[in-house]
């Protein structure tokens, strides 16, 4: 009798230690890979490569519009203010430090708010200012890269200054006045090893225009750029990370063909920026190259009804 009762409490015990067990086994494990028994991959959608939209294929681009765009003096950071229509667009913030120049520039210019800010990628020379920025200034909308390494970053940026982030894919494009538009190029694919290769890359077509937004884009998404088959012909181009050697390449240089290329930088800051070999690739092509640690307020690029355009220094405390 004893004997039976023991066996019994032995096999109740077996019982109760295989279910504990088990359940120390499953803990911790994803629900999917506990019951399925094979592990699921869960992918970050912001660094995953993107299909090209044919949106910018179907837009019509016309009419004569009142453009002006600012390439601020904002030290060894990047921020440009784009006036169209009595509207103003602002493509990135620099950093904190920047600020004072980035707020005197919407004074220069005549803004009352920014009505749609462009963030290009996660670094704090292009998104550092957007704090103190904010809080001067209202902003409107506010677009981003599809694609990015550190998207929380940016989002947490966006959210301390309680705006609503808008995610743009390759081949969109945004409506700036009737018949005007910015065309979203890149990011096409995500690059883990640099960020800069994740920048959002704009076009705009205004008057017979063109001019190319590169943002901090070097050899790599040049490359994607190209393959892809955008024609990336401009007349003004903003030169890719402050004019460092590894962006804007000779086959780069090549496929653009700009009249006019901007630099930003603070040379003093950057002694790699604005280099010998990118000014000279660019000058080789024709082009005329502004860098704006030369400039006061910055590089004040006009372009006319007809088509003409004018480069001129931005003089803070002035207003234009």
């Amino acid at each position: 009798m004893i004997k039976k009762i023991f066996s019994g409490i032995f096999a109740a015990l077996t019982v109760f230690t295989s279910l504990v067990g088990l359940a120390g086994c499953s803990e911790g494990v994803p629900e999917e890979t506990a019951s399925a028994g094979t592990a699921e991959t869960v992918t970050d959608p912001y660094r995953t490569d993107r299909e090209i939209r044919k949106d910018y294929e179907s837009i019509t681009i016309s009419g004569e519009h009142d453009v002006r765009i600012l390439f601020i003096n904002a030290g060894s950071a990047d921020s440009i203010l784009v006036e169209a229509d009595g509207q103003y667009f602002l493509i990135d913030t620099g950093l904190g430090s920047s600020v004072p120049k980035v707020s005197a520039a919407l004074e220069y210019m005549g803004a009352e708010k920014v009505d749609k800010l462009f963030l290009t990628h996660s670094h704090g020379d292009h998104i550092g200012g957007l704090p103190m920025l904010s809080e001067m200034w209202s902003i409107g909308d506010c677009y981003t890269a599809a694609i990015s390494g550190e998207m929380g970053k940016i989002q947490t940026a966006i959210k301390g200054a309680s705006l609503e982030q808008t995610i743009l894919e390759p081949g969109q494009v945004v409506e700036l006045s009737e018949g005007l538009y910015f065309e979203v190029l890149g990011p096409i694919r995500f690059n883990p090893m640099d960020e800069n290769d994740n920048s959002l890359v704009l076009r705009m077509t205004v008057n017979g225009k063109t001019v190319l937004f590169a943002a901090d884009m070097q050899h790599d998404e040049e490359k994607t750029l190209m393959r892809a088959g955008f024609d990336l012909r401009c007349d003004v181009l903003k030169v890719g990370n402050h004019g460092n050697k590894d962006a804007t390449s000779t086959a780069f240089i090549e496929e653009t063909s700009p009249d006019y290329a901007v630099i930003t930088t603070d040379r003093k800051v950057d002694g790699n920026s604005a280099h010998k070999s990118i000014c000279n690739g660019l000058a080789a092509v024709g082009a005329e190259v502004l860098i704006t640690d030369e400039y006061d307020l910055g590089v004040l690029c006009a372009i006319a009804h007809d088509g003409t355009i004018t480069m001129e220094n931005a003089v803070w405390g002035h207003v234009s």
